[in-house]
C-alpha cells in the first residue's frame, strides 16, 4: 500500500494519492500508528483501516475465441442451437453482466441469439440452395454505466441435404 494513500499527520484524514484499480486489488488494509510530539516520542499502533475499492466500468467485454465458425445441416428444426459465442468482462457486478445481440444482419435473417447465453439458434427454415453461407457479427455489451461493448465475426455454412428430386 506504499504510495497509494497519504494520512495527514495533524488531522488524521486519509487521502488516495494514486489511482486504484479494482481488478488489481479489491481491498487495502492500512495499519495506523499514532505518535505524540514529546521527547522521547511515544507511539502506538492504534488500529487498522480497511479500504474497499468500488468497481467502475473500465473494461470492455472480450470474446473468448474469434472468429466464430460453424456448419449446420439445412434440415435442422427451428430452435436448433448452432454455436455458442461467449465473452468475458473483467469488471464485477452489473459492470460485468453481459447481453448479446446480432449485428450486421439483413431483414429475414434465419438466425437469432439468446441475449443472455450467447447461443445462436435457427430462427426460420434454412435452404442451402437459396443461401449457403452467412457472415455477420455479434455484439456483447455490459450493464455498466456507461455500457461498454465489443463485437466479433460469425460465419455459418449451411450444408446440403438431399431434399430435391
Amino acid at each position: 500500500t506504499r504510495g497509494q494513500f497519504y494520512i495527514d499527520a495533524q488531522s488524521g484524514v486519509i487521502d488516495v494519492v494514486s489511482q486504484l484499480d479494482y481488478e488489481m486489488n479489491k481491498e487495502y488494509t492500512l495499519r495506523i500508528r499514532a505518535q505524540d510530539g514529546g521527547r522521547p516520542p511515544l507511539s502506538n499502533i492504534t488500529g487498522l483501516v480497511t479500504v474497499q475499492v468500488v468497481d467502475v466500468n473500465d473494461n470492455a467485454p472480450i470474446f473468448v475465441s474469434t472468429p466464430f465458425q460453424s456448419t449446420v445441416l439445412e434440415n435442422v428444426p427451428i430452435g436448433y442451437s448452432i454455436i455458442h459465442v461467449q465473452a468475458i468482462d473483467a469488471d464485477s457486478g452489473n459492470n460485468s453482466r453481459l447481453e448479446y445481440r446480432l449485428i450486421e444482419t439483413p431483414p429475414d435473417f434465419p438466425f437469432s441469439i439468446n441475449n443472455n447465453t450467447g447461443w445462436i439458434v435457427v430462427a426460420t427454415e434454412l435452404d442451402r440452395e437459396t443461401t449457403d453461407f452467412y457472415n455477420f457479427a455479434v455484439e456483447a455489451h455490459d450493464q455498466g454505466s456507461p455500457p461498454m461493448s465489443s463485437s466479433a465475426r460469425v460465419s455459418i455454412t449451411v450444408l446440403d441435404v438431399n431434399d430435391n428430386n
